[in-house]
């Protein structure tokens, strides 16, 4: 079969998606092409790193037009084509009257009701990789097929290895490209109220993809900022660097940071809400927080869906914080989040699932 994908092809967890699903479709025995579509705000496509892979052009833009899909399609002799947080309908419709079969998924924070109307119309399958979405598409009267995300094999062998008894805990936050659902400051709050870094206990490190301003910074000592994009190894090397997955994010797609921390055996701080909730067993492989109570005649803050954020409540996260800032507590955590993973976070279960939606799409 001949399989297409458009997707933003550079450090996005969209793209790291769209590659690892290409990957299974190609060990498949399957013929594969890519389709970059360049990010609306700065045109950004990588082709060097990881992203340096055979059969992948560069589209003319973020919008793409219906011509250059059907050519692109017609080049290649595309049977089915992967799309992923697509919003263009009218050109996956026309994909689909050229006869490719159309398959894709959207995340649950950014799919509209609007959106799934057309979702339904334009596309021949949606899937979900999270309960969350599931429930949300049917709500929306989208019925999907679910893909279970895993840890990808790029992620085998690099488990976090032993510390000292008295080496600080460090804390690691992605803050990506400084969105609206990051939660710098609050978390950063949360960190120094826990008493975590008094006497050296603990440090945090906030990881972004670009500079953060000095207006988003707090500074301390124990707080450590980072604000550069850097190459996949020099990432996951930082990453097992660290000992605590601090994700407090206000709302989450896929999450890929959890299962980059599962794999390495980080465990993981996240409010409690879908779908970090999927992914963490409390008191086990990390700490539920819960949500931030909202004032009596307070509007609630919501994702561009309309779900409410994930506030974490602040005294709660710095009690989670300081709880983990303790050596013996991680390393006991850490080790059942590796259970964890070898029980049901397989890469096996992601294939399967991915070349079951491949056969159902084709046919």
């Amino acid at each position: 079969m001949r399989v297409g994908f458009v997707s933003f092809w550079f450090n996005r967890g969209q793209a790291f998606v769209t590659k690892a699903l290409r990957s299974i479709v190609r060990e498949a025995g399957h013929e594969t092409c890519v389709l970059a579509r360049p990010d609306r705000t700065q045109g950004r496509v990588r082709t060097d790193d990881v992203w340096a892979e055979d059969g992948v052009e560069v589209a003319e833009g973020n919008d793409i037009s219906e011509a250059a899909y059907l050519a692109w399609a017609a080049k290649h002799r595309i049977e089915v084509c992967f799309l992923f947080q697509n919003e263009q309908f009218a050109e996956a419709r026309a994909l689909r009257r050229a006869g490719v079969k159309v398959v894709g998924t959207f995340m649950w924070e950014k799919l509209t009701p609007a959106q799934a109307a057309e979702a339904r119309e334009s596309y021949d399958l949606v899937y979900a990789m999270n309960a969350c979405d599931s429930d949300r598409y049917a709500r929306l009267g989208l019925l999907t097929m679910r893909v279970r995300w895993a840890c990808w094999p790029e992620l085998s062998g690099l488990e976090v290895p032993p510390r000292g008894a008295g080496a600080p805990v460090v804390f690691y936050y992605p803050a990506g490209y400084l969105e609206s659902r990051r939660a710098i400051a609050p978390t950063v709050e949360a960190f120094l109220a826990s008493g975590a870094a008094d006497g050296g206990r603990a440090r945090l490190l906030v990881k972004a993809a670009k500079p953060i301003p000095e207006s988003m910074q707090i500074r301390h000592p124990a707080v450590a900022y980072h604000g550069e994009d850097l190459t996949r190894a020099a990432y996951l090397d930082l990453l097992r660097g660290c000992d605590v997955f601090l994700c407090n994010t206000r709302w989450e797609g896929l999450g890929l940071g959890i299962y980059e921390s599962i794999a390495m055996g980080l465990p993981v701080i996240a409010p409690d809400f879908p779908p970090m909730s999927e992914n963490v067993r409390h008191g086990l492989t990390g700490l539920l927080v819960p949500l931030r109570r909202r004032g009596l005649f307070g509007r609630d803050e919501t994702a561009p869906s309309g779900i409410p954020a994930a506030d974490a409540d602040p005294r709660a996260l710095a009690e989670a914080v300081a709880r983990l800032a303790d050596r013996a507590t991680v390393a006991a955590m850490s080790r059942n989040q590796l259970l964890l993973r070898d029980r049901d976070y397989t890469w096996d279960r992601t294939r399967e699932d991915v070349l079951r939606l491949l056969r159902y799409a084709a046919g």
